[in-house]
């Protein structure tokens, strides 16, 4: 489902994608869009100020589904993750880094043509989480998991989650428990089947 109160119609030819024009906050299009229902929402308004309306107005019909909110300005995350949801976690921002891209990209040449090709999922791998189940009873030190998903997934781990903080390049002696999450580089999604976690 689309929604935006600027474009006139559709730009998308694929028939699965249905479109709803008006005030993106409006509660006419949050109902006809079906919102209260939505499994995954994404906002990105014309600026921080219409995304934070329009994720607060979703945010009020909607506490379940994971949210994604695009802002210009990092110093406006905090509002965002204050906003009701069932767990803290729901709630993510993604915001412009083109500065950081063009610094990143001064010091070390195609390096952001290696992160453009990680967040793409139509060639190549891509960057994909799985969950620790809460089943999980034993720790495992992170490089075990890196080797035993690279020599049986084709898979290479390059960060986690643990609580609220991020582990990019973690420590080979990091240990891994239930509800820890693994970032990992693969051509195609891990099926949960696929691991056997014990």
């Amino acid at each position: 489902m689309l929604c935006s109160n600027s474009l006139e119609e559709s730009p998308f030819i694929n028939g699965e994608i249905m479109f709803v024009r008006g005030e993106l906050s409006g509660n006419d299009v949050l109902r006809r869009a079906c919102v209260s229902q939505a499994a995954r929402i994404i906002v990105q308004g014309e600026d921080d100020n219409q995304t934070f309306l329009t994720a607060f107005a979703v945010r009020q019909v909607n506490t379940v589904a994971p949210l994604v909110v695009h802002l210009n300005n990092e110093e406006h995350e905090g509002k965002v993750h204050h906003l009701p949801a069932q767990s803290p976690d729901l709630n993510q921002v993604v915001w412009s880094a083109y500065h950081l891209l063009l610094v990143q990209e001064a010091e070390d040449p195609q390096s952001t043509h290696v992160l453009q090709h990680l967040m793409s999922n139509l060639t190549g791998a891509s960057l994909y989480r799985i969950d620790v189940p809460g089943h999980i009873r034993k720790s495992v030190p992170f490089f075990d998991l890196l080797v035993d998903f690279r020599q049986k997934h084709r898979a290479t781990i390059v960060a986690l989650k643990k609580g609220s903080q991020i582990i990019s390049d973690p420590d080979n002696d990091e240990m891994i428990r239930a509800g820890d999450a693994l970032f990992y580089v693969r051509a195609n999604r891990l099926a949960a089947e696929e691991i056997v976690w014990q």
